[in-house]
């Protein structure tokens, strides 16, 4: 009797399905560079691209909220001070 070569069941093949685009991105240290670059590339998804292009102007054009939560809630807590700020302690002095 003969037997059969053994056949792959289930699991992932080689070099099956999309492949991945080639982006031809300059490589470079500069993020900014490298955001326009991939903004600006015709082979790159339009979800990468948009994203890309949301964090170049950030960095372009400077980001609204530089501070934190934390930060605001600081200086919002100062900004009320007077009745709630720590007064003086009363001066000790012995009687005679």
């Amino acid at each position: 009797m003969a037997s059969k070569p053994p056949t792959q069941k289930g699991g992932a093949r080689p070099n099956s399905g999309p492949q991945p685009a080639k982006l031809d991105v300059a490589a470079t240290q500069d993020p900014l560079e490298f955001l326009l670059s991939v903004q600006n590339n015709p082979l790159a998804g339009i979800k990468d691209r948009i994203s890309a292009a949301k964090a170049a102007a950030a960095i372009v054009h400077g980001a609204r909220n530089v501070k934190g939560k934390k930060q605001e809630r600081q200086e919002a807590g100062e900004a009320v001070s007077g009745r709630y700020e720590p007064q003086e302690p009363p001066k000790l002095r012995a009687v005679r």
